[in-house]
């Protein structure tokens, strides 16, 4: 008992970033990311209303910082998803501000109401339209946010993602405001989703498939490897070649996991004619890139002998590393 308190204490007292802030420790912790600290936190009876100066509690700021897996665990605690801020911010306000739009899928997955007002009258879509996040704005309009909101000025999001074209120009420009105009457009991509909800055609993981095609759209090379992954889940007509095509753009941008599951469909032949010596390539590439799959696979293939000189010190050595960067499947091979 004494040992499990000294941890305890060591958790609490030990964070630099905690010892950094004058927040409370909760809020603090969910602000660094520190998941560890979080969980002590609450286990030691840490208040989930706490809250900092500006009156953001925990999940706000994990929001607002796209911390999801803290998100999760503040949640699964009883945080209020709809606390509000000095501002009258909602923690799905502050979550727009992270650029991935994963907060926000997190929030709308756990039924926060997507268009609440803030006290000026801005709902989640006004903030997403406003900093020009493409992706953020994609997955609140397919979770049901109101494109015609207005703020108490009476403006609309689009009202506030056309002002954006004027705000930020010569200062930085966000690449995706232009994109974001034509996605509030009347007849444009948000209303063709809303309608979409509306005739109950939009499920979880059509809302999931909007959010990832978008963020690969906007060029996350590892949103474009989590779409493939999607469509070879999925497993529909047409859907391996939709994987082919996406996990190449993922490994082109830079997605090391991206390069081995491209690499492990030309082995399988998913989508396209079986090559194994392209599939040995991909899996080098990804390996180099410190990808545990591409890793496991390439180790795999030298422990087999398949399509290279048969070195099992070398595929042992291969999967041990991938077994070490969390690909447990290789870790009894």
């Amino acid at each position: 008992m004494k040992r499990a308190a000294l941890l305890l204490a060591v958790l609490l007292v030990a964070s630099p970033s905690a010892r950094a802030t004058d927040d409370p420790p909760l809020v603090a912790a969910a602000a660094a990311g520190d998941v560890a600290r979080v969980r002590a936190l609450l286990a030691s009876g840490a208040s989930l209303r706490a809250r900092n100066r500006e009156g953001e509690t925990a999940l706000h700021v994990a929001a607002g910082r796209g911390h999801t897996e803290v998100m999760l665990v503040l949640l699964e605690a009883g945080a209020d998803i709809t606390a509000r801020d000095q501002l009258g911010e909602t923690p799905l306000h502050t979550a727009t501000t992270a650029a991935d739009g994963r907060a926000v899928e997190v929030l709308l997955g756990r039924n926060a109401p997507a268009s609440l007002w803030d006290e000026e009258g801005f709902t989640p879509l006004h903030r997403a339209a406003q900093d020009s996040n493409l992706v953020a704005v994609a997955v609140l309009c397919a979770g049901g946010a109101d494109l015609q909101a207005r703020t108490e000025a009476g403006r609309t999001p689009l009202d506030e993602a056309r002002a954006s074209l004027t705000r930020f120009s010569g200062r930085g420009d966000p690449p995706d405001r232009q994109k974001v105009v034509a996605f509030l457009e009347p007849g444009g991509p948000c209303a063709s989703l809303a309608a979409r909800r509306a005739a109950g055609q939009l499920t979880a993981e059509s809302s999931r498939e909007v959010a990832l095609s978008t963020a690969c759209d906007a060029g996350s090379a590892r949103d474009c490897t989590n779409l493939a992954i999607l469509y070879e889940q999925r497993g529909a007509e047409g859907d391996d070649s939709r994987a082919l095509a996406f996990y190449g753009v993922g490994c082109t941008g830079g997605s090391a996991r991206g390069c081995a599951y491209l690499g492990r469909a030309y082995e399988r032949g998913r989508g396209v004619t079986a090559d194994l010596g392209r599939a040995l390539q991909l899996y080098e590439q990804a390996c180099r890139a410190k990808d545990a799959w591409g890793c496991g696979y390439l180790g795999q293939a030298y422990a087999s002998g398949r399509g290279v000189a048969r070195d099992a010190a070398r595929g042992a050595a291969l999967l041990k590393e991938a077994c070490d960067g969390g690909a447990k499947w290789s870790c009894s091979r």
